[in-house]
């Protein structure tokens, strides 16, 4: 807890009761009517329910209440601002008490923007300070718990908002196993669907469905981190020790800047793709939603590497200029933010604006940057080469020959990171099937909003084997030694992912009746949080479904993390070490 300056009691204006006592009250009311204004909007919105007649009125004045409490809450703070933040939040409550009663004149309900304001406040209160400071605490002390604990809290909330019958285009609840489904696939990324999502879902489900995905691309723990930063001009010491669990690599002093710099990033890449396909003109979906959303949705499922569409055939019917947008978007969110901020370092301008060369500029990258670039672009290469040669004379046989190599390169692209596809999977040959398996293991980099064991994990294994049989002793890569504690820590990540996905492949194999290289193709993808299938995820049986789910939560948050998350306090380095003893192998 921050210790802060008690205050001298301020006496109420209008009255003789103190000001803490009136705060008190109005907070408490406020909170009293928040919980009021929540379960009202889901009985009748979420639920799909109506008002008994005898409550209408009741009803009535309690919105009422709810709308006048937001006001005189607003008006209290601005009456008593003590700082720019409860100046703001006094002035933003204002206005959005205004437009909800404006709205509640119109038609009578006003509930969503009322509860926003009531957010606003309850979430800028001193009691909320004191959470804000609780959970900072536990961050420091259990952040290897607390980020895979995030993900699962997400996933839940998403599978209770998926659950309401609002989220259902017919308004009929789902099982609660298909909205535990589909949301753990947005949360984690994935794109795995076990219903079409342009047509089973409303228009609501698809707001959930992006809310999700865009929660799980920056990662929850990231963003809870940036909630309690905008109460701050700067994080505070166990912030930053906090945040540098989650961006390891990242000195001490600029972990601020890359909080600032990921949300720059994110929503700026989002809102140039969603203002690129929205010139570029997207076919009309089955799902009814407008241009600006269905832009909006496809932009931010892109670079989150999510893979969800609002398209029964993903995109397919989509034009070659809007195809190469979401290719874009998916290689900047994979490459990871770390890569990026390093791109664009002001360093980086300086060297380009000068026309250095090119040898220049890639010297002054670091290792991680280097690595993961030379990865990335090996890997979409080869992937290029392998659809094009593998399905030259089967999937692709119907298209020109440019159309053929940008189909090729698209599916590259999305085969490692997103679920998009512009040609059937199912179509694919088994060749190519097996091939992308291995694809979606390794994943996109580091840091990114891709899943897999990573770019630079399989590189760093890939020189260990070229050190072994060149019997260099040391793994070297463009003029720099890497530790060898990053192969020990590569190598139990490896070893981790793939002890995950073969028991996830054998239980699928054993509890369901479907082609072989299917099954291995939907674990990896799911486990890789890809979301390309061979069409039977929405055939698989409940138990096939929670294998599937546990698949994509592992392979989001990492089952390394899960295992030092549940394991026991970090031993201390013993007293006295063994003498070496030789072990035959190979």
């Amino acid at each position: 807890m921050i210790s802060r300056p008690i205050e001298p009691p301020r006496k109420w204006p209008f009255g003789e009761r103190s000001f803490p006592t009136v705060r008190r009250l109005s907070r408490s009311i406020l909170l009293a009517l928040t919980v009021w204004t929540f379960v009202a909007w889901l009985w009748e919105h979420g639920l799909v329910l109506d008002v008994p007649r005898e409550f209408i009125w009741p009803t009535r004045i309690l919105d009422i209440l709810a709308i006048i409490s937001l006001a005189a809450a607003s008006i209290l703070r601005l009456i008593t601002a003590t700082s720019t933040l409860r100046t703001r939040t006094g002035i933003f409550g204002a206005i959005i008490a205004v437009l909800s009663f404006l709205r509640w004149l119109h038609t009578g309900d006003a509930r969503l923007l009322v509860l926003c304001g009531q957010i606003v406040h309850l979430a800028s209160s001193p009691a909320a300070e004191n959470i804000r400071e609780w959970l900072v605490q536990q961050l420091e002390t259990r952040a290897a718990r607390l980020v895979p604990l995030s993900f699962l809290i997400c996933i839940l909330a998403g599978t209770l908002l998926l659950s309401l019958p609002v989220s259902v285009r017919h308004h009929s609840a789902p099982p609660l196993v298909d909205a535990l489904f589909t949301s753990t696939s947005a949360t984690c990324v994935t794109g795995l669907i076990v219903h079409p999502t342009p047509t089973y879902f409303s228009g609501f489900g698809h707001w959930v469905i992006l809310a999700l995905i865009q929660a799980g691309g920056l990662g929850t723990m990231t963003l809870s981190l940036a909630v309690l930063l905008l109460f701050r001009t700067a994080p505070m010491g166990r912030q930053r020790q906090a945040l540098l669990d989650i961006f390891p690599g990242v000195r001490r002093a600029e972990i601020y800047h890359m909080v600032r710099f990921l949300f720059f990033v994110t929503f700026g890449a989002e809102a140039l793709g969603w203002l690129a396909l929205s010139l570029s003109g997207l076919p009309a979906s089955p799902s009814g939603a407008g241009g600006a959303f269905l832009s909006l949705f496809h932009a931010v499922s892109a670079f989150c590497n999510a893979g969800f569409s609002l398209y029964n055939d993903s995109l397919s019917r989509w034009p070659a200029s809007s195809v190469l947008t979401i290719a874009g978007l998916v290689i900047i969110g994979g490459l990871g933010f770390i890569v990026l901020r390093e791109l664009v370092h002001p360093m980086s301008w300086k060297l380009i604006q000068r026309q250095t060369s090119a040898s220049v500029w890639w010297s002054r990258l670091s290792l991680h940057t280097k690595m993961a670039l030379f990865a990335t672009a090996v890997l979409l290469v080869l992937g290029t080469i392998l659809v094009f040669y593998g399905e030259f004379d089967s999937s692709l046989r119907e298209y020109s020959f440019g159309t053929k190599i940008l189909h090729s390169f698209f599916q590259s692209v999305t085969m490692r990171t997103a679920g998009f596809n512009t040609i059937p999977i199912e179509a694919l040959s088994p060749a190519l099937l097996f091939g992308a398996c291995l694809f979606m293991f390794i994943g996109a980099c580091p840091g990114s909003t891709a899943g897999g064991i990573k770019t630079t994990t399989a590189a760093v294994l890939l020189l260990s084997l070229r050190s072994m049989v060149s019997r260099r002793g040391t793994l070297e890569f463009h003029g720099r030694r890497v530790d060898e504690r990053l192969f020990q820590k590569a190598v139990a990540i490896a070893l981790t992912a793939m002890a995950t996905l073969s028991l996830g492949i054998f239980l699928l194999l054993v509890v369901e009746a479907k082609p072989t290289l299917s099954l291995i193709f939907e674990a990896a993808s799911a486990f890789g949080t890809v979301g390309l299938s061979t069409g039977i995820t929405g055939d698989l049986s409940v138990s096939g479904k929670l294998i599937i789910i546990v698949l994509m939560y592992a392979g989001r948050v990492g089952p390394l993390t899960i295992a030092l998350s549940l394991g026991m306090k970090t031993r201390s380095a013993p007293r006295h070490q063994y003498p070496t003893g030789d072990v035959l192998v190979g």
